[in-house]
């Protein structure tokens, strides 16, 4: 006869939820613990027995459907991926995972949609009840014409390709001002190497006429 007693650590799934969505190349993906029987020590112990299971669940920007995945874990402290688990060893999923053991409770990546001043309020709503919540994942939506007519908001295909053509520019943006960065710093070594070369060049101008008296002495 199996228990109603529970075993699993009550502190660590009080706390549970859900991630905030990152970006995984062009999909979305949260991640939540959550408690699952372990049917194995339940049978061998005679005790309901459960176990933390790191779920993963992913889709597409503006889409109802999910794909849910199991994070297959080698060790829980400190957190470590089964390397058996091709999925998380994505270029994309892994990063957003690093990102959640970090801390779950994290800001959406991103430019929030309510900061765009192209946003009305019911668009904000909208957006957010098929999970988009940036900038950047109106963004992922650009040239998708399909989950774009779904959004069933005025323009959406016109946002997507603003929102997408806003970001080019904000990363040009910063690749101009980190290379101006870069160049203000080059300037300011050289002015530092100016300054030691001259007085260098002082320090030595001073010790050769020393020199030159005392062999005129001899």
């Amino acid at each position: 006869m199996i228990s109603d007693q529970f075993d699993w650590d009550q502190s660590l799934l009080n706390g549970a939820r859900a991630s905030v969505p990152h970006v995984a190349g062009t999909k979305l993906v949260a991640f939540k613990w959550v408690s699952e029987q372990d049917k194995v020590k339940t049978k061998e112990t005679g005790v309901a027995s459960f176990k933390r299971v790191l779920r993963a669940t992913i889709w597409n920007p503006g889409s109802t459907d999910n794909v849910f995945h199991d994070v297959k874990l080698r060790s829980l402290e400190p957190l470590q991926v089964d390397p058996s688990d091709k999925l998380m060893q994505d270029p994309h999923l892994r990063p957003a995972l690093l990102r959640f053991v970090e801390n779950a409770s994290l800001p959406p990546e991103g430019t929030p949609l309510e900061t765009w001043p192209l946003m009305t309020v019911d668009m904000v709503d909208t957006l957010k009840s098929r999970r988009i919540f940036t900038i950047e994942h109106l963004a992922l939506l650009a040239g998708n014409d399909s989950a774009l007519r779904e959004l069933a908001i005025p323009n959406a295909r016109e946002l997507a390709a603003q929102a997408k053509a806003r970001l080019e520019v904000a990363k040009d943006e910063a690749a101009a001002a980190k290379l101006a960065a870069e160049n203000q710093a080059m300037r300011e070594e050289m002015d530092v190497l100016r300054r030691q070369l001259s007085e260098l060049k002082t320090a030595l101008d001073q010790v050769v006429p020393e020199t030159t008296r005392r062999k005129g002495k001899q």
